[in-house]
């Protein structure tokens, strides 16, 4: 193999491996990239999930002081104004998720997030016709509003059973998503310093091997022309395995084997003249 083609051979794998570096940076990167923005929607819905979740236990809250105070028309009614305003914000959280398209929802949110809104309006029809009932005093007393309000609250417990197991589920994808994450950046640092190392292996060898090993046997000739030139024609010409300078090796070894048979015609004419 020519020195030009050891060379060419040694820069052709290194460009190859800074090139394959690039190209795995770009794949890892992507990777990266859609795991944060899969991390980043798990965390908006998560957070959007708290807040249904508290909504949901304001509504049993102010249902309970209602029930506490249902003798008491003033914080009665104080205690139905916020526990409507905190269904109409429920409900608008619910909507929201439904009318979201930003990819933050799977089809099955949406499907979850329609039930709880029914069973948020079937509890507010349920608490509507109450608080009239207890306005026109066909109903009276915690006892008989608890009762007539039971079915209402057996269908809203879909939505707080509901938000807590998906609060939950949300919560063990974003560790998985984080791990998953943690464990990516580790692997491509690992995989990324082999290739570094193995692209400055290659540039040693092209910055140093290939040069010191032809400056070794460019030596070897420039000796043995040297010795050829003192006299010293008895030892042959180092073989060198560079075909340029095997061709350069073959025609001093031809110079050195006529030299010296020169020398031994003419030593061999001077003693027969004698």
């Amino acid at each position: 193999m020519t020195i030009r083609i050891k060379i060419l051979l040694s820069l052709g794998l290194l460009i190859s491996i800074i090139a394959s570096q690039f190209f795995y940076i770009h794949i890892v990167d992507k990777q990266k990239l859609n795991l944060l923005t899969e991390i980043n929607f798990t965390h908006k819905a998560t957070v959007h999930i708290g807040e249904i979740a508290i909504e949901g236990q304001k509504l049993r809250r102010y249902e309970k002081e209602y029930f506490i105070y249902i003798e008491n028309i003033e914080k009665r009614e104080k205690y139905m104004r916020e526990w409507t305003s905190a269904h109409q914000s429920l409900q608008s959280k619910l909507v929201a998720i439904d009318i979201d398209d930003s990819g933050i929802w799977a089809t099955e949110d949406k499907s979850n997030a329609g039930q709880w809104s029914k069973a948020s309006n079937t509890y507010y029809e349920v608490m509507t016709n109450l608080n009239i009932q207890v306005k026109n005093g066909s109903i009276n007393g915690t006892l008989k509003a608890n009762s007539a309000i039971k079915d209402g609250k057996n269908a809203f417990r879909l939505l707080l059973n509901g938000t807590e197991k998906l609060l939950q589920d949300k919560l063990i994808r974003s560790n998985i998503l984080l791990k998953q994450y943690n464990e990516l950046v580790n692997k491509s640092n690992i995989v990324l310093l082999s290739m570094f190392s193995v692209g400055v292996f290659f540039a040693l060898i092209l910055i140093i091997f290939v040069p010191e090993r032809i400056n070794s046997q460019i030596l070897k000739l420039e000796q043995a022309v040297s010795n050829i030139s003192k006299g010293a024609l008895n030892s042959p010409v180092p073989k060198v395995h560079s075909p340029e300078l095997a061709s350069l090796a073959k025609s001093i070894e031809r110079m050195r084997i006529t030299t010296r048979g020169l020398l031994q015609r003419l030593q061999t004419k001077k003693t027969r003249e004698k």
